[in-house]
């Protein structure tokens, strides 16, 4: 509770859930049961978030109105209050960033529930969220809740069933949906506030004696029937499923190819493929390999900032991906991997000398490039890399790190990161050897048989592998 909240927590609750929003600021956003005004308050302030709230109460929504223009004058180019039903609101597709629920959606019977929840869905943009706060029940309700819940009009979900409603509606639901013992905590500490002490005072003093005696009733109900194991509290956060779908699964497909070869261990190590003109998908910071999925890539502007609705941030090296695609048109995916044998190769700080023709896979040159070393993740890296790669070599060392390749897809990309790791390990292999490297006469020729190479008429050749050129 508090001044401008009627659902348990107040403020308090309403910050806590709104972070999982990452909220970059500006949203538009459907209050849906706003009661009296207090998220929509919070959001406008905090965020400068737009905010449609929609509540059929009447005595609420007057008071909501008051308290705009008493207490926040400077919110009302922020906040919408509309009376009505919101299964009889229309509006355009994709109109809402986030659509947001406290402890309203119980009154509506489980058909409109569906209904509602498909219209969010059309009503949401690709990747916007839903946030719903609402009391639930448990598989094995008392009898005596059963008749509470139908006295009161409710019509309640398990956790899990509501996260199975939003589900069958086409909405991917994000982490756990139980925060019935939460809630007791919150019910307990509110409870305790009132009774005795400056709580229960100002209490008495805005809403009565009698008023009092109503609100400790239903918080001890409220605690005992979560105790019974008959009410439960959820919080269901989910998300429209974003556009480039297909995308993020191809880089997600290539990112456990990547790991299943052995290319990188534990969360090292990134991949990411360019989305028209203006977009990348790519992985996401610290996600671990085993357990990644389609959540995880997250699609950038080519500014690197990720687009609205995304779970997860973008690879600690985005400033690497980004370089080389802005500075490399050809690129359209890039595989960045810490396999052991490039790793070594490139501690040594050198390039790969042309010691095998297939050196010519990865460079027009006479030699395999390594980038002056500098600190993961910045731009500093990214310059040295864009430097050390040119125009002439579709795969780079990376001083005291590892290794970078790009390609015109991902399999592309994914074959030269595993010849550049299979040269370098022929390369140690050789190591106590005296080598011969190549001369430019010798490549030139094999530049030139790779014109008849494979099952190409003559001159038309690609050489090994995807897009050789030997």
């Amino acid at each position: 509770m508090g001044s401008n909240f009627m659902s348990a927590g107040g403020l308090s609750t309403t910050i806590e859930y709104c972070s999982k929003l990452n909220l970059k600021g500006g949203e538009k956003i459907l209050d849906i049961g706003c009661g009296i005004g207090g998220s929509a308050f919070y959001l406008a302030e905090e965020f400068n978030c737009k905010i449609t709230a929609v509540d059929i109460s009447t005595s609420s929504l007057t008071l909501a109105s008051q308290r705009l223009s008493s207490k926040y004058p400077n919110l009302k180019n922020n906040i919408s209050f509309i009376e009505a039903d919101v299964l009889n609101q229309e509006y355009d597709d994709s109109s809402f960033d986030v659509v947001y629920s406290r402890d309203a959606i119980l009154h509506f019977p489980f058909n409109q529930k569906k209904i509602l929840f498909e219209k969010i869905r059309k009503w949401l943009k690709p990747g916007g969220q839903v946030l719903i706060t609402d009391y639930g029940t448990t598989e094995t309700p008392t009898t005596g809740f059963k008749e509470y819940a139908k006295k009161r009009g409710y019509h309640l979900y398990t956790p899990k069933g509501y996260a199975s409603a939003l589900s069958s509606c086409g909405f991917k639901v994000i982490g756990d949906t139980d925060y019935t013992l939460e809630y007791c905590k919150i019910s307990l500490q509110e409870l305790n506030r009132v009774k005795t002490g400056p709580g229960k005072l100002k209490f008495v003093e805005e809403f009565g004696e009698e008023a009092l005696t109503d609100i400790r009733r239903v918080y001890e109900d409220k605690i005992n029937m979560c105790l019974t194991d008959s009410r439960t509290f959820c919080v269901v956060h989910a998300f429209n499923p974003r556009k480039f779908d297909d995308e993020r699964r191809q880089v997600l497909e290539t990112c456990k190819e990547m790991f299943k070869s052995g290319l990188v261990l534990g969360t090292d190590g990134n991949i990411s493929m360019r989305i028209g003109d203006d977009h990348i998908a790519i992985k996401g910071s610290g996600l671990p390999y085993e357990t990644l999925g389609v959540e995880g890539i997250v699609v950038c502007d080519l500014e690197g900032k990720a687009i609205s609705g995304e779970v997860y941030k973008p690879s600690s090296e985005i400033n690497l991906h980004l370089g080389l695609y802005k500075f490399r048109s050809d690129f359209t995916s890039i595989v960045h991997c810490h396999s052991k044998s490039s790793s070594a190769v490139a501690c040594t700080r050198k390039p790969l000398p042309c010691f095998h023709y297939s050196v010519g896979e990865l460079t027009e040159g006479m030699e395999i490039p390594c980038a002056e070393y500098a600190t993961y993740g910045t731009e500093m890296l990214a310059d040295n890399v864009v430097k050390a790669m040119g125009n002439t070599s579709v795969g780079c060392l990376m001083s005291n790190h590892g290794s970078v390749c790009g390609g015109t897809s991902l399999s592309e990309a994914m074959y030269r990161a595993k010849r550049l790791e299979n040269l370098c390990e022929v390369y140690l292999m050789t190591k106590g050897l005296e080598i011969v490297n190549m001369s430019e006469k010798e490549m030139e020729e094999c530049r030139e048989r790779d014109k008849s190479y494979g099952q190409a008429e003559e001159g038309e050749g690609v050489g090994h592998g995807n897009h050789g050129c030997c």
